[in-house]
């Protein structure tokens, strides 16, 4: 048996190894089992062991340890888990319970992974296909970063305006995102959709030509664990030309 200073010891030198071993490892984990052994109460910890699970789709796996995290400590658990219910685990509706939750119970403006936290709602809100909520959260988050704000915020903004017919919003939006990033290929795309949707299809094949010639330079937004949410694709682009193309063909 360890007395109680041998087991602290023994937990602030296995910590300092886990934190040096690669996040995927197989050692990595069965450390932070030991961990979990002999301190069953940070959530550090079960957070730390969810990671795994969650890059690697096994959620069965995972979402149990993210509940024990958040029961143990929801402010310092949902800066991390919020984040991966959203963009790893699809559920939009936790994400947003534990979004809201999340922004209950800290202060001021709030981040998650680094994030802004209304910028997180607004994707999840437009996921479900709730614009109109996700453009106030949109709104909110550019309220907050001012001249800081994303080029994506923009970008998902104008295509909650897009899915919801609001064309001329969406146009709007689309160019301030090209503003602040000229080669910001999603907002090409989805700004030609917009245009063709209005029936400018000369615009609208204007702007998909430059997509066109970005994503053969592979420029466009991606993410190297999961789908980026409306992730743009050439057969996407050259779907939207022919529909330009039989629009002017019968003017």
């Amino acid at each position: 048996m360890y007395t109680s200073e041998e087991r602290d010891s023994m937990e602030v030198r296995i910590a300092k190894e886990v934190n040096r071993l690669f996040e995927g490892s197989l050692l990595r984990q069965e450390k932070l089992d030991t961990l979990i052994a002999l301190n069953d109460e940070k959530e550090e910890y079960f957070r730390k062991k969810s990671f795994k699970f969650s890059r690697t789709g096994r959620f069965a796996q995972g979402f149990p340890l993210i509940d024990k995290a958040v029961q143990l400590d929801p402010l310092s658990a949902l800066y991390f888990t919020s984040w991966q219910m959203l963009f790893f685990y699809r559920d939009y509706e936790r994400a947003l319970e534990d979004l809201h939750y999340y922004d209950d119970i800290s202060q001021g403006v709030n981040y998650v992974w680094g994030e802004n936290v209304n910028y997180l709602k607004g994707l999840a809100y437009k996921q479900l296909g709730m614009y109109d909520q996700a453009v106030s959260e949109f709104d909110t988050c550019i309220e907050h970063e001012k001249s800081g704000t994303s080029e994506y915020v923009y970008v998902y903004r104008g295509i909650a305006n897009l899915r919801h017919e609001c064309l001329d919003d969406a146009i709007i939006d689309f160019e301030k995102a090209i503003n602040k990033y000229s080669n910001c290929t999603m907002a090409y795309v989805y700004m030609g959709e917009a245009y063709l949707n209005t029936g400018q299809a000369e615009e609208a094949m204007k702007q998909l030509t430059i997509a066109e010639d970005l994503l053969c330079k592979g420029v466009k937004k991606t993410h190297p664990y999961f789908e980026v949410f409306d992730e743009v694709q050439l057969v996407q682009v050259y779907d939207l030309m022919k529909r330009a193309q039989l629009k002017m063909e019968l003017l």
